[in-house]
């Protein structure tokens, strides 16, 4: 991964935008032994789709809609989708706490390994608020080199992912991700029936896809189970 470093080996800006985080959230099924920045989840919440903190960070309102079409239009119909499962679906809205803050969502799949259909390549998520301004900064970044994203997810969450056998999260390996912000959030809201996999197509044909120059990134393969 990129990691954008000066000739002088200055901090790169995956680590500038991941120590601006206020507050950060994991969310999704992740096994007993699982770290969120070297800290074990407790013991209780492995296994289950659990609010793993480490901070105390709900999604915001305007979040709300991208929640419900990833979670209740693209999971159930991710056989007939598999380009939107294999894609990280990040929204960004006001914090409904701090009104001078941006709270930064990527939904992905997760891809749990269990013969339980209800979990198996199940929805998860990660949020991290940062001030507006420097929230601003990071999205003008990315937009011009979308393997920042990456670089700061690795940077906010280190140790999250599954390597090596370890348990972690077994992300579902994603070419690159969606941006939906500003007035998409409302347009997201407006895809009613879990059924409308006409509508999911045509809301993210309206989205430019930012692709990932040195992905795909992830740990686990789309390997979608017929029921």
């Amino acid at each position: 991964m990129g990691e954008n470093k000066d000739a002088t080996g200055a901090e790169s800006l995956a680590e500038k935008f991941a120590k601006a985080v206020v507050r950060k959230n994991v969310n999704g099924f992740l096994p007993e032994g699982s770290k969120i920045n070297g800290v074990k989840i407790h013991g209780i919440d492995a296994g289950g789709f659990y609010d793993h903190g480490p901070d105390k960070l709900y999604p915001p309102r305007g979040e709300k809609n991208v929640a419900r079409l990833h979670n209740h239009s693209i999971y159930p119909h991710r056989v007939k989708l598999p380009d939107l499962v294999q894609s990280h679906i990040v929204s960004v809205a006001q914090s409904d706490t701090d009104r001078g803050n941006m709270v930064l969502t990527i939904h992905f799949f997760n891809d749990s390994e269990k013969l339980d259909p209800r979990s198996e390549c199940s929805p998860a998520y990660i949020t991290t608020e940062l001030p507006e301004r420097t929230m601003t900064e990071f999205l003008e970044e990315i937009s011009r080199n979308p393997d920042l994203l990456e670089d700061f997810y690795q940077k906010a969450f280190v140790g999250l992912d599954s390597v090596g056998g370890l348990p972690g999260m077994k992300r579902v390996k994603a070419d690159g991700f969606f941006l939906i912000s500003g007035d998409k959030l409302i347009e997201a809201g407006k895809i009613e029936s879990h059924l409308d996999i006409d509508g999911v197509r045509n809301f993210f044909e309206t989205l430019e896809k930012h692709h990932y120059q040195n992905g795909p990134y992830g740990t686990s393969e789309f390997r979608p189970r017929i029921f």
